[in-house]
Parts: structure tokens; sequence; C-alpha cells
């Protein structure tokens, strides 16, 4: 069985030091990345009712992953959803019941 993971990326160009952020997603066959998100939607955020800087929650990343139009990134999600196998984000990892909703729905 193959382990799909999303890692939150901070891309820095090693020609020009421009920075883009997204995130890489791989499995044993395949991997992919995305650098075109926002900071705040992979990084942190700015909670405007707590006044700080919060740490992006994981399912949101997922949730973002999830409406990608790469096709190598689209077949390793649907990979997770075939198998209703879990997945790793960042360096957590979260069981087919905790992600099921944000994949498929509430059913």
């Amino acid at each position: 069985m193959s382990s799909v993971t999303i890692q939150p990326t901070k891309f820095v160009s090693l020609s020009n030091n421009s920075i883009t952020w997204g995130v890489r997603v791989y499995d044993d066959y395949d991997s992919a990345y995305d650098n075109t998100w926002e900071p705040s939607e992979v990084d942190s955020f700015f909670n405007k009712e707590t006044q700080i800087y919060e740490p992006v929650p994981p399912l949101a990343i997922l949730a973002k992953v999830c409406r990608t139009d790469n096709e190598s990134i689209s077949a390793m999600i649907e990979y997770v959803i075939e198998n209703e196998t879990g997945i790793c984000i960042g360096s957590d990892y979260f069981e087919w019941n905790k992600i099921k909703e944000t994949l498929v729905g509430p059913q």
C-alpha cells in the first residue's frame, strides 16, 4: 500500500531567492507540487479574534489540495478515497475516519 503525504512548503528559488508557497504531494510512485498558494493558506494566518498568528489547520490544507487541477495530485487523493486510507499532512498522520468528511463530504 502506498502512503500519501502532503507537505506544506515554502519554495525558495536558488537563482533569485524569490519565494512561493504551496504543497508537495507524494507517495511511493509519484510526486507533484503546487506553488501557487498564498502564505496564509499554508503557513500561518492572523486570527482577528485572538489577535495572534495561528498555524493553518491540516484539514484546511487537505481541503484546498482536493480542489487542485494538478492531475498527479488528484490521482493521489483519489487513491486515498478509493482505498479509504489515511494520509500524512506535515508531520501528522490522519486516519480515514478523520479525513473522510473533508474528502467525500458528510455521509
